[in-house]
């Protein structure tokens, strides 16, 4: 008997490729961010077994030094949902613990004021870590500084907002030796749990259930000199600045990996080989190699992520056959994809579904 049009794409047997379900947008997410910080954090808990719930780095139970931005991202909603005590970033906030590292934190303690200090900001920090875009705009009478999510926040996503706009406080005030309380912070969540102790940090206007994630301040207070400022410290700084972009190109030939990568499973359902990989790159498979391993990885490290990825996907379709799924990963058989899996999530696909249908 004939199948109709609508019978034949509901029909998983004949259905066409599904990874278009994949979105370009979380190729973000599989950027490489340093681990340092996280793995100091889960080692000072104790190791707790939720730190890592849900993350690629489950089954090893570690916190390598570079790990994925959504698998941070993770982690630090793990941490908000787990903590018993106030919010770590505002502990951190409390210790002086620095956002940035390298030439943007010297760029922004020793900038001439704070507008060229947030220009900086805009300028170097979209790669730090990767979570958000920065927006400078001039509305009115003041300067605005947006946060542009460029990836899916999460269940952390308040700690992650939060977090920069609380330095960027922090900066203002450091700038001026006192309170920036001129300034206006705009979050789109609502008011937190640990609200009295982020006002007693945050001494600003805060204004949650906002349009947008930003903090801004008036023209004249960006523009008023600063009592930290440093001439030479300053120049140092944005030539650091420039230095760390151009290390950074190697991460972003990573990234560029990673969509060949993702592109010839939606196009070809199989992954290239790493000959063919590095061809598309212009460089040799030793280049592409050795620059791999200068990130803490392999070739089949990063297609085990975004597998992984994409076989959460997937299997959250309940219309898709695990059989079907093994087949749009480039699988040969079910049985090799149920022994990846199990080795990236702990857990069969099938016992993966029960939890996404008890969650």
């Amino acid at each position: 008997m004939k199948t109709s049009v609508a019978e034949r794409e509901h029909d998983d047997r004949v259905s066409p490729r599904r990874l278009s379900l994949i979105d370009p947008f979380d190729l973000v997410g599989l950027r490489k961010t340093p681990g340092a910080f996280l793995a100091g954090m889960y080692e000072e808990l104790g190791r707790p077994g939720w730190f890592l719930r849900n993350t690629a780095l489950a089954s090893s139970g570690n916190v390598p030094k570079s790990i994925t931005v959504r698998d941070s991202l993770t982690i630090i909603g793990n941490l908000k949902d787990n903590s018993s005590t106030s919010p770590y970033f505002l502990d951190f906030a409390v210790a002086g613990v620095p956002l940035y590292y390298g030439g943007l934190d010297l760029g922004m303690r020793y900038a001439p004021d704070v507008y060229a200090a947030l220009s900086l900001l805009v300028k170097y920090a979209s790669g730090r870590p990767g979570y958000h875009r920065h927006r400078l705009i001039r509305e009115d009478d003041r300067r605005v500084l947006e946060l542009v999510p460029m990836t899916d926040l999460g269940a952390g996503r308040s700690f992650v907002v939060e977090t920069p706009l609380l330095f960027l406080f922090q900066m203002a005030s450091r700038h001026t030796a006192r309170p920036a309380r001129e300034a206006i912070v705009e979050v789109t969540h609502g008011v937190p749990e640990y609200i009295e102790k982020l006002r007693s940090v945050m001494q600003c206007e805060i204004r949650f259930g906002a349009e947008r994630d930003a903090i801004s301040f008036p023209v004249p207070f960006c523009q008023k000199p600063s009592i930290t400022y440093d001439a030479d410290l300053w120049r140092t700084a944005k030539l650091r600045c420039r230095e760390e972009v151009s290390n950074r190109r190697e991460q972003e030939e990573i990234a560029r990996l990673r969509t060949i990568v993702t592109d010839s499973l939606v196009e070809h359902g199989r992954v290239p080989r790493l000959a063919q990989t590095a061809g598309e790159l212009g460089i040799s498979s030793r280049t592409l190699i050795r620059r791999l391993r200068s990130e803490d990885t392999t070739y089949q490290g990063v297609v085990d992520e975004i597998l992984q990825h994409q076989s959460s996907v997937l299997l959250s379709d309940p219309n898709l056959s695990i059989v079907r799924v093994a087949e749009e990963l480039g699988f040969p058989d079910a049985s090799g994809f149920h022994r990846s899996f199990r080795r990236w999530f702990g857990m069969t696909p099938t016992q993966f579904r029960q939890v996404l249908a008890t969650t």
